[in-house]
């Protein structure tokens, strides 16, 4: 069984991620320093239920020459220090007084909605979308639209994204996202009820000629921007790995889904199979429809 380890998100909703700002300056903040991981961060991570056996310092320059100083977790989510602390607490955002044990699990920065989102899939020079990478991501724009949700995606391809709310582009940071294998990266939404803005796909990706792997890709990264975690993410079983064990702290089950790791079909699982062929499974369709 061919499986593709992109590494992305849930039947979860997820936190933000925000990194960017002016051309010609460089994010500061407490992830630029030194690779270590400081214990308030770690503490904060598992407030929010992300995965610390993964959590790493990285930098890359985004489309607009800014370098951009975040944590990586769960292998191919980014997230800045501001917008990891400001992320609240299950008890913080509690919606409703709905009891814990009813729902399924999310976490708390969400798309605000209705809204119609833009999307650039970036056309220009080495970081250009090859052909097949700008099919994949229309399926799975298309994937999305097709649930009829409170957020509607507006593709457009071409090299202006200053007004985008979300932008596709082939990396060619190796530090970002790593060359081998079928890869890609994205960020949680934003405080401000934005969609992760940066989906970046490594040239494995980007050179790949199977549409449909794409679509997976794309459908999966894309998923990540909206707030959705990997439906494993409690145990990374899809990958071969472990996850954290359940909290009901920082991650809210989404009603009539299967829960952690109990959609094997899932797109959001952090590696998904290639059987999937690019499509939301149905309780990815129910945890999106239930969300937006």
């Amino acid at each position: 069984m061919k499986r593709i380890y992109l590494k992305t998100a849930c039947i979860f909703i997820a936190l933000a991620t925000l990194n960017s700002c002016n051309n010609d300056t460089e994010n500061v903040n407490p992830a630029d320093n030194n690779d270590e991981i400081s214990a308030e961060v770690i503490q904060k991570m598992k407030e929010v239920n992300f995965n610390t056996d993964y959590i790493k310092k990285v930098s890359f320059k985004n489309l607009n020459g800014v370098i951009e100083n975040v944590y990586e977790i769960e292998g191919d989510v980014t997230i800045s220090h501001e917008e990891l602390m400001n992320t609240g607490t299950q008890e913080e955002t509690s919606q409703k007084g709905t009891n814990k044990a009813s729902r399924q699990y999310r976490t708390y920065n969400l798309v605000s909605a209705p809204r119609t989102i833009r999307v650039v899939g970036y056309t220009g020079g080495a970081n250009a979308l090859s052909a097949t990478a700008r099919t994949g991501l229309s399926y799975a724009v298309n994937n999305y639209n097709a649930l009829n949700l409170t957020i509607k995606m507006e593709l457009v391809f071409g090299t202006q994204f200053n007004d985008s709310d979300i932008v596709v582009y082939r990396t060619t940071d190796t530090n970002d996202v790593p060359a081998d294998g079928i890869r890609g990266r994205a960020e949680f939404p934003r405080s401000n009820g934005l969609p992760g803005h940066w989906v970046r796909i490594n040239a494995g990706a980007n050179n790949s000629s199977d549409d449909q792997i794409i679509e997976g890709l794309m459908t999966h990264e894309i998923g990540h921007a909206f707030g959705l975690r990997h439906t494993d993410w409690n145990t990374r079983q899809s990958c071969g790995q472990s996850g954290e064990a359940a909290d009901p702290v920082g991650a809210v089950f989404i009603p009539g889904t299967a829960g952690a790791s109990n959609d094997p079909s899932s797109i959001m699982n952090a590696c998904f199979p290639g059987w999937v062929q690019g499509e939301l499974s149905n309780y990815d369709k129910i945890a999106l429809q239930y969300i937006y």
